[in-house]
């Protein structure tokens, strides 16, 4: 016979299952759904992260002296999911901008893929 600690603690374990498989489904979910960014870096340089970047239209809207230091592509997801993944990628490759950021429907199903050049600033 079961103690009604023994009960309690097998409802609790029961319990804590179900919510860490509601959990693993959800993030299943998410990661299905969000933008994959891939770089491409232009050499081996190995720079550090940084915490903020830059987003410019052209290179002539950045107005201090850089190094172009990689290709940053995302695919999955729309337009401003991939423009975070891209920005979440380039920050951990050490880029201080993006610039350049283009949107392109490829293959049969026309997905949307986006790429953009990575800047680091010479500081």
């Amino acid at each position: 016979m079961l103690s009604i600690g023994q009960i309690t603690i097998y409802m609790e374990v029961r319990d804590m299952r179900k919510k860490m498989i509601a959990v693993a489904a959800v993030l299943l979910i998410v990661a299905g759904c969000s933008s994959v960014a891939n770089v491409t870096r232009f050499d081996t340089t190995e720079y550090p992260p940084t915490t903020k970047i830059d987003v410019f239209s052209e290179e002539s809207n950045v107005h201090v002296p850089f190094t172009e230091i990689g290709i940053v592509r995302a695919s999955r997801g729309g337009q401003q999911e991939q423009l975070d993944s891209m920005k979440v990628s380039a920050m951990r490759a050490g880029a201080d901008a993006l610039v350049k950021v283009q949107y392109d429907n490829v293959g049969k199903e026309a997905a949307l893929v986006a790429q953009a050049v990575m800047l680091r600033y010479k500081h």
